[in-house]
């Protein structure tokens, strides 16, 4: 997983360090939205294919944690 870089407020765009666990800025209280360093992903790195029909098929840009799944996800689209 890439390193996470900053968090960022969805409201007034400031940047906030990862360092400490939060979800609002302390500046205006909008929610953070976590910024990660892309740069450090392999650009070769593509869902496994045949792999899980869920989110955890993206796992390389994903958090390194155990995947929780209820078997969400792939839901078919119907006209």
């Amino acid at each position: 997983m890439p390193a996470i870089s900053s968090l960022e407020c969805s409201r007034c765009n400031q940047h906030v360090s990862a360092d400490l666990p939060q979800t609002v800025c302390p500046s205006c209280a909008g929610s953070l939205y976590v910024c990660y360093d892309l740069s450090k992903i392999d650009p070769a790195a593509r869902p496994v294919p045949g792999g899980p029909q869920s989110m955890w098929r993206y796992a390389a840009v994903l958090p390194d944690v155990e995947p929780v799944t209820l078997g969400e996800g792939w839901t078919p689209m119907l006209r």
